[in-house]
């Protein structure tokens, strides 16, 4: 028998709160807001070679 899957788009950034922090980390501290975002930057296009991978 086979079966569907449903698709469930990927959401491409996602957020919440720190809560565990390594020994190297000095920049964020418990409870701090962060986002992080999902792109693939390859380094070729202008905006990359000029070190703006978001753009």
């Amino acid at each position: 028998m086979m079966w569907r899957l449903r698709v469930i788009p990927l959401a491409t950034d996602f957020g919440g709160n720190v809560k565990i922090l390594g020994l190297a980390i000095k920049d964020l501290n418990d409870g701090d807001r962060v986002v992080a975002l999902f792109q693939l930057a390859y380094g070729q296009r202008m905006y990359c070679k000029k070190g703006y991978s978001s753009q």
